[in-house]
């Protein structure tokens, strides 16, 4: 469930663009993901490439994105990041 080539196709379609070329999965399971999208060398990816998904009926959705800086421990998550780190921690 937690392979990265589907995280990755996951990922690179609800993000539309710029072209997600990589994933590096930060924690996966039961369901849950928090990844780092990387695009080409020198692509930034608008709104943060850090990924959190949740599958829903056997399909990865991204339910939230935040900068690379944001941490599960952060004050202020919002809901969906904050189920995320819960389901992963």
């Amino acid at each position: 469930m937690c392979r990265t080539p589907v995280l990755l196709e996951a990922t690179a379609a609800a993000l539309k663009a710029p072209t997600v070329t990589q994933v590096e999965v930060v924690g996966c399971r039961d369901g849950f993901a928090r990844l780092l999208a990387r695009a080409g060398a020198s692509t930034e990816i608008p709104g943060g490439n850090q990924v959190f998904l949740r599958s829903d009926q056997r399909v990865w959705k991204v339910v939230a994105r935040t900068s690379a800086g944001v941490d599960c421990g952060d004050p202020n998550l919002a809901a969906e990041v904050r189920a995320v780190c819960t389901a992963l921690a």
